[in-house]
């Protein structure tokens, strides 16, 4: 049988194996919060980026669309432009010939 100091000391020392105990697991809950927070912290970052790649995604999108218009406007001023050319040549032609014809009549 256990005397009354032995049983004193056994339950001394099962209240500070119980303590201790107490203290590792709130060391634990206090790592796994801190480790899980920082996972949704980090998430939160990774958010906000995807927020503003996607934000960067659409501005490139619609500055892209701008710059179809204005390639499509600049093809259809040069295609009117090369048709003017033509239309100035061929007329250029009409003149030199109205020339020769009549430069061949002032001669003779």
């Amino acid at each position: 049988m256990l005397t009354e100091r032995e049983a004193r000391e056994e339950l001394v020392k099962c209240c500070n194996l119980i303590n201790s105990q107490r203290v590792f697991y709130r060391i634990k809950e206090l790592l796994m919060m801190t480790k899980y927070q920082n996972e949704i912290n980090n998430l939160k970052k990774q958010l906000n980026s995807n927020g503003s790649l996607w934000e960067q995604l659409a501005e490139s999108e619609k500055r892209e669309r701008v710059m179809k218009q204005e390639l499509l406007y600049t093809q259809q001023s040069l295609s009117s432009s090369e048709k003017t050319i033509v239309s100035l040549k061929e007329e250029i032609k009409s003149i030199d010939a109205e020339r020769v014809r009549l430069l061949n009549f002032k001669t003779s």
